[in-house]
């Protein structure tokens, strides 16, 4: 009887696993999703979007001396938010800094969540421009969780950021949506 017991608790994950990925599988390939390739304008970047992007420019103070221009590409899909954003630094030597500021100001909503560092991937890993990746979650005072999976790297005099947001997703942002995103930023 514990012989059937056990064989009946294996093939139940088994099937749970299974339905598991189909799920990803399926949230991926949904119309929700609908990926592309987009190139992004004044870099050599291109990015896989899962819906038509928007584009947009602010100026940042990512530099102590001055403001600097950030321009972006994004869409929403689902009940997440797909970005990347660069901006041109000016000096090599200012960029790691720059990349430093950024990521801070990205990540403060997240200080009293969870914060996770993630391996290194997506443009700049294999070359080690400084990619750094982190995945992060906190629950807002409204009660409704905020997560958020993000990549920084520098390029020359350019710093990029990539980053996905969603609220109340159950079970936090899914790998079938996140890595086709970040596996599809490259640098041309």
């Amino acid at each position: 009887m514990r012989v059937l017991e056990t064989l009946l608790a294996k093939d139940w994950m088994k099937r749970l696993g299974g339905l598991a990925l189909v799920t990803s599988l399926l949230c991926a390939c949904s119309p929700a999703y609908n990926w592309r390739e987009v190139r992004v304008d004044g870099i050599s970047l291109t990015v896989m979007l899962p819906c038509k992007p928007d584009h947009g420019q602010r100026d940042l103070p990512l530099v102590a001396s001055h403001p600097v221009k950030v321009n972006m590409t994004g869409c929403k899909a689902g009940d997440a938010t797909f970005a990347v954003a660069w901006a041109d630094i000016g000096q090599p030597g200012d960029a790691p800094e720059a990349l430093k500021r950024w990521k801070r100001a990205t990540m403060q909503p997240f200080q009293s969540g969870s914060l996770q560092m993630l391996p290194p991937s997506g443009p700049g890993s294999a070359q080690g421009r400084g990619t750094e990746v982190v995945s992060a979650s906190v629950r807002q005072a409204d009660g409704r969780n905020l997560e958020m999976q993000g990549a920084w790297w520098v390029n020359g005099t350019q710093v990029v950021q990539a980053v996905v947001f969603a609220e109340d997703l159950p079970g936090g942002l899914p790998g079938g949506v996140t890595e086709p995103f970040f596996s599809g930023v490259a640098l041309k």
